[in-house]
């Protein structure tokens, strides 16, 4: 399989989403957002969860915000 393995760049157009829909690649695998941007392409699924790698993502409100209520729930 190292054969056949590709990483991408971090960059939008060298993504594995767009690797696909390009012919570069049979699969890809990515942060489940990212592949849902992509046109073209059908996400078939999460990986198995022992191998998945959870990103946690945090929001917050400054305390100096110009317009915190348009920012809150």
């Amino acid at each position: 399989m190292q054969a056949k393995a590709n990483t991408a760049p971090a960059v939008a157009a060298a993504s594995p989403g767009s690797s696909c829909c390009g012919g570069e690649a049979d699969i890809g695998i990515q942060q489940m957002a990212e592949l849902m941007a992509v046109s073209g392409i059908d996400v078939v699924g999460p990986l198995p969860a022992p191998l998945q790698s959870v990103t946690p993502f945090t929001a917050a409100i400054p305390t100096g915000a110009s317009h915190p209520d348009a920012a809150a729930p």
